[in-house]
């Protein structure tokens, strides 16, 4: 019986990606939004899916690829953009501890580059992007005596689409791509590949690591 592995974010523009490159190679079982309100409701949610090897969270509100200066923000707009990014992740990472932590298992969190730099227009998420970074290396060394690995994968904000995506290398501080002939359009399948690797019998001895997938735009620790 082939791993298992739970999918948050199936309906967005990064888990439709991840499920329609990994969906023929793995067994994806999706996590609704609206599971993800609670620890509670994740732990039920995950509980419903079977035995599971891992948790893929690429789940992205739609309000964050919309442009809005930090100075013009309201605290609603806070709260979409940044608090219920952070709140989702926290509530994945303690689900996903309940329902691997005597099994073991892999958890992914994807997310886009933008809190490497900073962002002006962006700041709610850049903010909520560094803070899922900090929570996976966290969880990482928490973890890691119950066989839990656990990694980010970022992404060029291309991906999202919406004003997010438009943003300019002079705009943002982002770097030029050190592999200028490997194209964005490459950048769905080296995502896809990335967690595969990750999750794979390849890289057990991997965890807490932030892999970039921008063509050598970021190099992170």
């Amino acid at each position: 019986m082939a791993d298992t592995y739970a999918l948050t974010g199936s309906d967005g523009p990064i888990g439709r990606l991840i499920a329609e490159a990994l969906g023929s190679r793995l067994s994806l079982a999706s996590l609704g939004d609206e599971d993800l309100s609670s620890r509670n409701t994740v732990e039920k949610g995950l509980a419903g899916l079977g035995e599971l090897s891992g948790v893929i969270h690429s789940f992205v509100p739609d309000s964050v690829a919309e442009s809005v200066d930090v100075a013009d923000m309201s605290d609603q707009q806070w709260e979409k953009r940044c608090e219920l990014v952070i709140r989702s992740t926290i509530n994945v990472l303690q689900g996903a501890y309940t329902a691997l932590k005597d099994s073991g298992g892999v958890i992914i969190v994807t997310l886009p580059t933008v809190g490497l730099s900073g962002q002006r227009h962006f700041a709610a998420y850049a903010a909520a992007c560094e803070a899922q970074r900090t929570l996976v290396k966290a969880a990482a060394r928490a973890w890691g005596k119950s066989g839990i690995r656990v990694h980010s994968v970022v992404f060029g904000p291309e991906l999202l689409g919406g004003d997010i995506a438009e943003v300019a290398p002079k705009q943002s501080l982002l770097l030029e791509r050190a592999l200028p002939e490997h194209e964005v359009d490459s950048w769905g399948d080296d995502l896809a590949s990335t967690i595969e690797f990750l999750i794979g019998p390849g890289a057990t001895g991997i965890t807490g690591n932030t892999v970039a997938v921008d063509s050598g735009r970021w190099m992170p620790l």
